[in-house]
């Protein structure tokens, strides 16, 4: 099944545990399949681009067919992504740059 990164930095542990050497990382938006084995709440995923690494489960979301819509590469060190779009707007989350965003038809 595809899964999402739904943190800003999701790193990759070698093992289950934060205790683990960190073999890699993915950004918010970034597709993952898996998982190929789980251990607690940890899940062994693969990255889109070959690489094998543990994850809290909590880290991921469903891909839901979020990867079928337009995306955009955050390309700024960081963008602030808004509860609606004016200035004012509490931030919803922050997100680092190579991470992806999509515009949705509808309000979350």
């Amino acid at each position: 099944m595809r899964y999402l990164a739904a943190t800003p930095l999701c790193p990759l542990y070698a093992a289950p545990g934060t205790e683990a050497e960190r073999v890699d990382e993915i950004l918010t938006g970034w597709p993952v399949t898996g998982p190929e084995a789980r251990e607690g709440d940890w899940w062994q995923v693969l990255t889109h681009y070959g690489y094998s690494g543990w994850v809290r489960q909590s880290w991921l979301v469903p891909d839901e067919g979020w990867t079928a819509l337009p995306r955009m590469v955050v390309t700024a060190p960081f963008a602030d992504v808004l509860v609606r779009p004016a200035v004012e707007e509490p931030v919803l989350v922050t997100l680092l740059r190579g991470g992806l965003a999509a515009l949705l038809p509808e309000p979350c």
